[in-house]
């Protein structure tokens, strides 16, 4: 049996075992936090600081060892534990997941621009005036209808014909726009974990092949952003029947806040559903849609970021510098036939008798060409 060559339910399968030891692996470091249960001044609170600590300089680094073990050789399908936990270039794993991070967080600075406008403008003012956020929301909705009749009655005059009466924006239109604008940033910022998605998956093929993974990763992805997102989306579709269950089950947590906007706010009194009902269809949906489906899509990535291009080069694109030619020519074979013996003229073996006569010695196999054939070569 070769042990190279698994059988895709037995690489699935392996790729699912090792899944699930991560998931327990990230547990045990998330761990520390629990130090925050100590009691108000207990210097053991401290202790919740090596959580941050141990997902960077442990957790991060693993994500690309469990992408050393996916990446395939050619005509090679065989997921290593051994890569997959191993620490082989643990400095460069470190590097590559911190450039991986800034990567990512400037595609998230959209989003947190937002929310941090949002908190410091509309929220903090909540400590002195409960109702200052409906005030604020019906003044956007306001604006978000004038802007939006605004546009239709120009589309409806450039057709001739008269635009219909208005109605005033509310709250409600207010908080669609709230919701519009931080849609818009997370829709950024998934971009952005999208386009450095393939990152790590081409960081092995370039180890392996010693070349520059910055370098590798612009040659790989040029022209390919089409088909990258078409994968995403695939991920997507695979990922969302575990969303819809969650939806399904957790949508009475966003009932409280709906009825605060709505009225209940003035008089601070917001019923909360127990969540303790949530924990078992959410952890079931878990194992079940999200966890099983994950091996997948890591799969389908890293099948996608290591793709070789098959096409030929175009004549147009051939190689014409000094380093292509001179291995060209190396590899070229004469047609001249060559002599079989070395030819040596008789007015060269003379001279070399008259001047140098001690090395005089018998020359053996030695075509000797006679003069009269020199003179017509000549």
């Amino acid at each position: 049996m070769n042990t190279y060559r698994q059988n895709p339910v037995a690489f699935y399968l392996r790729t699912l075992t090792y899944m699930l030891f991560a998931l327990f692996f990230r547990l045990i470091m998330l761990a520390p936090l629990l130090f925050l249960l100590m009691p108000e001044g207990s210097p053991w609170r401290w202790g919740a600081l090596l959580c941050p600590v141990l997902l960077l300089f442990v957790v991060l680094p693993m994500r690309y060892s469990f992408a050393d073990a996916v990446v395939q050789k050619p005509r090679q399908r065989f997921f290593s534990f051994d890569a997959a936990l191993g620490t082989q270039h643990y400095g460069e794993k470190l590097g590559e997941s911190l450039l991986h991070i800034l990567s990512v967080a400037k595609w998230a600075l959209p989003l947190v621009a937002m929310v941090v406008f949002a908190g410091w403008y509309y929220l903090y003012p909540l400590e002195e005036s409960s109702g200052e956020l409906l005030n604020t929301l019906k003044t956007m909705g306001q604006w978000g209808a004038n802007l939006w009749y605004s546009v239709a009655d120009f589309f409806v005059k450039l057709f001739g014909k008269t635009p219909e009466a208005h109605l005033e924006g509310s709250m409600m239109e207010g908080l669609y726009m709230a919701l519009i604008a931080l849609g818009i940033g997370l829709l950024i910022f998934l971009y952005g974990v999208m386009r450095n998605s393939c990152n790590r998956y081409i960081w092995v093929t370039a180890t392996r092949d010693e070349r520059n993974p910055r370098t590798e990763i612009r040659r790989r992805m040029r022209g390919r952003r089409f088909g990258q997102l078409m994968v995403a989306l695939v991920n997507l579709v695979l990922w969302a029947p575990f969303v819809v269950v969650v939806w399904l089950y957790a949508k009475e947590i966003f009932l409280p806040a709906i009825q605060m906007i709505t009225g209940n706010m003035a008089t601070k009194v917001i019923p909360v559903k127990d969540l303790n009902e949530l924990v078992l269809p959410l952890v079931l949906a878990f194992f079940l849609l999200y966890l099983p489906l994950l091996p997948v899509r890591r799969i389908l990535t890293a099948a996608y970021a290591t793709a070789r291009k098959r096409h030929a080069v175009p004549e147009g694109m051939v190689d014409n510098s000094a380093a292509a030619k001179s291995i060209q020519a190396s590899q070229m074979v004469s047609d001249v036939p060559m002599p079989a013996m070395p030819v040596v003229p008789q007015w060269v073996q003379q001279e070399s008798v008259a001047y140098f006569p001690q090395n005089v010695q018998p020359v053996q196999n030695v075509q000797v060409v006679p003069e009269e054939n020199q003179s017509v070569e000549g």
